[in-house]
């Protein structure tokens, strides 16, 4: 079951300082959670980089303002199958939505992008100066 949602204010700063992540510590810490119990659900990837494989990302959703809007409704029916899903996974969240979302995959291949085009872009000047 759910029991607690992390909202702004239980967010660090990343390193770069221009964006918040979840800070699981207050559920494995004063919680007494464990990682492989814990799912993120957001419609921002960059509030769990730092636990990737804890992550779902989700589009933004708007059930009030439309109710055909069926992200919601998919993401319920997804975490409804955890319980079951679970055994085959040895009870670890993590290693399920790692084989199923591949986000480390895609976050390294979003890195190796950004910084092949900041190399680009650094080249680009110094040919222009």
């Amino acid at each position: 079951h759910f029991d607690h949602h992390l909202c702004i204010d239980e967010q660090s700063q990343s390193e770069e300082k221009n964006f918040s992540v979840k800070n699981l510590e207050i559920l494995t810490g004063k919680g007494g959670r464990l990682d492989q119990e814990i799912v993120i659900v957001d419609t921002q990837m960059v509030s769990f980089t730092n636990r990737l494989t804890n992550g779902i990302f989700m589009e933004t959703f708007n059930l009030h303002e439309d109710e055909r809007d069926a992200n919601l409704m998919l993401l319920l029916k997804y975490l409804g199958q955890f319980v079951f899903d679970l055994e085959g996974f040895k009870g670890d969240i993590r290693n399920k939505i790692k084989e199923e979302f591949h986000l480390i995959d895609k976050f390294n291949g979003f890195k190796q992008n950004q910084a092949f085009l900041k190399i680009k872009r650094t080249l680009e000047e110094v040919m222009n100066t």
